[in-house]
């Protein structure tokens, strides 16, 4: 180990809207769906039973040995100001699969060490000169281009010095932290000072993945403009993956296990593997996988498909994108094998269908407590007598937000003695995607006329169909309308994972909703028995809420008690264990091999 990274390692003991629903908002502060990452709270995190977790944590034997180490693109909601770490509680950005996925795996219970690796996201120099605050927005999928509103993007040639000091001091209270992070500087090489670093220009690290790859992955290809930019945002995409996997060799041990997180990583496996050869190593794809054909669109096509490759197990939110990713194999690198095994200049690579999950003990505490159960009398007094949809989703084409609009309407038009004895519940979160600007805002203008279109035709004095927030709801508030609504209406375009569909599912137990979840989501390929809907046809979804607001309290229980064990089966404890069995059977595939991949230029 370098002296630097015993630097960075402290010698420290292993730790095992409208106007009708702003009427019962509350104030209180906003926090994240997910366990909070740093500071914890007593009232949001549900107590482990001891004698349970950690006796059949592995259902092979003998267990993995070694730690874990995450690659995940950021920090999630990690501040850090005037000297102090904590939760970043006003950046809220939904992805509570992922960030269950690694709070699982920092369980003091959890048989393994774990060690997170993640970039600090852009740095603002804060009012008081001595301290700074660490932008973090999500690491991965849902929330690509996700600068807080405070960056200095608008002025990027803005200069942040921070001394060694102030780096060494954030480097322990990371590393002292519940997910014990390892930060990843990511400067110039212009900005190394002896006595610091400056940081210029800081979203520059992600633009080749939200600019590039994101849109692609979700079927949105860009047009072209010229090959300049592309080259630059190729080297500094190249330049974070070296990065990363520097800090991973540094940290990383024998019998260790890495875990690498989404599209802004693909290169990192690879670059381990050439240090690395017996290395353990998985890829976990959060996002869709599109077809050859959107693929071969890439200009690096090659060095992402190969670093990607340089993992031992290689893993896809549904079986249908890991058919994608062996099609592109096979078409780009002349590769051998199918969906399930790749087998590229000698080695194995195993391909698997685990969809991210949520930790149901957590959900299930957040949503079933006294402060929730208030919110829940003041949702009902609010919508009295009415049958409540639930719709939440980022303000984003990806959303389909505007198709579930159509489809609403569509159904108060077939039935009109519905009319006043309905509403819809949308809830947003911000819009991240790396799409143009015009774009974007376009849908943002096709949604909101939408919505005053159907309030307008179908509203009166005391009745708005539609309810539009366009702020990201607060935790209890969220959780009150998961129990309370009769309906979840998914309807989005392309989606790796909804963990909405799950946390509904979850907060049904009393109610027995229905969940009506579109057939694009990664997560409807484990929810069949869900009602699995195509947003495009427009009648056939307004069918669909008909049939679900007129079901009979018999078949609704029939039907939530086959869904509620479909999401058990998604659990984060159930994807550690399919993780880490197979990632120990395709490791030893390889193992003895020793051989190395061409240098990732």
């Amino acid at each position: 180990m370098s002296a630097k990274t015993a630097t960075m390692r402290p010698n420290l003991p292993p730790k095992r809207d409208s106007e009708q629903l702003a009427l019962w908002r509350s104030d209180k502060q906003s926090i994240p769906v997910t366990p909070a990452f740093g500071s914890e709270k007593k009232k949001t995190h549900a107590k482990i039973d001891s004698t349970t977790v950690g006796q059949d944590y592995f259902d092979f034997n003998p267990s993995p040995k070694g730690n874990v180490i995450s690659a995940t693109f950021t920090i999630p909601h990690i501040s850090y100001k005037n000297g102090k770490l904590g939760s970043d509680n006003d950046h809220r950005f939904w992805r509570s699969g992922h960030l269950d996925c690694l709070s699982h795996l920092t369980l003091k219970e959890a048989p393994l060490r774990h060690t997170m690796v993640a970039w600090t996201g852009e740095i603002n120099q804060s009012d008081d000169k001595s301290s700074f605050s660490f932008t973090a927005p999500s690491s991965t999928s849902i929330a690509p281009d996700g600068h807080a509103q405070d960056t200095d993007e608008s002025n990027p040639d803005k200069v942040v010095f921070i001394s060694t000091e102030e780096q060494q001091h954030l480097e322990t209270d990371l590393y002292k932290s519940r997910e014990r992070i390892i930060p990843v500087w990511l400067c110039a090489a212009t900005g190394r000072k002896e006595n610091g670093i400056e940081l210029q220009n800081q979203s520059r690290w992600r633009e080749y993945a939200e600019h590039d790859l994101y849109p692609l992955f979700h079927y949105k290809q860009r047009e072209p403009k010229g090959g300049g930019d592309e080259k630059l945002r190729w080297s500094d995409y190249h330049l974070v993956n070296a990065a990363f996997a520097d800090k991973i060799c540094d940290t990383c041990k024998p019998d260790d296990t890495i875990l690498v997180h989404d599209y802004c990583l693909m290169l990192v496996p690879q670059m381990i593997r050439q240090r690395l050869p017996n290395a353990r190593i998985a890829f976990i794809l959060q996002t869709p996988f599109p077809t050859s054909e959107f693929i071969r669109c890439l200009h690096r096509r090659q060095e992402l498909l190969e670093g990607v490759l340089g993992a031992d197990v290689v893993v896809f939110q549904a079986h249908l994108y890991a058919e994608h990713f062996a099609n592109s194999c096979a078409r780009i690198l002349k590769t051998q094998g199918g969906p399930d095994q790749i087998v590229h200049k000698g080695r194995y690579t195993q391909l698997a269908h685990i969809p991210t999950g949520i930790n149901i003990q957590h959900i299930t505490q957040c949503a079933f407590n006294t402060d929730v159960d208030k919110l829940c009398k003041e949702v009902e007094n609010t919508f009295p007598g009415k049958k409540i949809i639930l719709g939440h989703d980022p303000m984003n084409s990806l959303s389909g937000l505007d198709k579930k609009l159509q489809a609403y309407e569509r159904f108060l038009q077939d039935h009109p003695e519905w009319q006043e004895k309905v509403v819809l519940v949308q809830l947003t979160s911000p819009a991240m995607l790396g799409a143009s600007g015009k774009e974007e805002a376009d849908f943002v203008s096709r949604v909101n006329l939408l919505v005053g279109a159907i309030n307008s035709r179908y509203g009166s004095l005391g009745y708005t169909p539609v309810q539009l927030s366009p702020l990201p709801p607060q935790q209890d508030e969220y959780f009150a309308l998961l129990r309370q609504s009769d309906m979840a209406l998914i309807t989005s375009v392309r989606e790796g994972t909804s963990t909405t569909a799950l946390e509904y599912a979850v907060c049904q137990r009393d109610r027995r909703g229905t969940l009506v979840l579109s057939e694009f989501s990664g997560t409807a390929g484990a929810l069949s028995k869900a009602v699995v809907i195509n947003p495009w046809d427009v009648s056939a979804v307004a069918g669909e809420i008909y049939k679900a607001l007129t079901a009979t309290l018999e078949k609704k229980s029939k039907s939530h008690t086959a869904l509620f064990k479909q999401v058990q089966d998604m659990s984060v404890e159930r994807w550690s264990r399919k993780l880490f069995g197979l990632l120990e059977r395709a490791s030893k595939n390889n193992s003895g091999q020793g051989k190395t991949s061409p240098i990732l230029e």
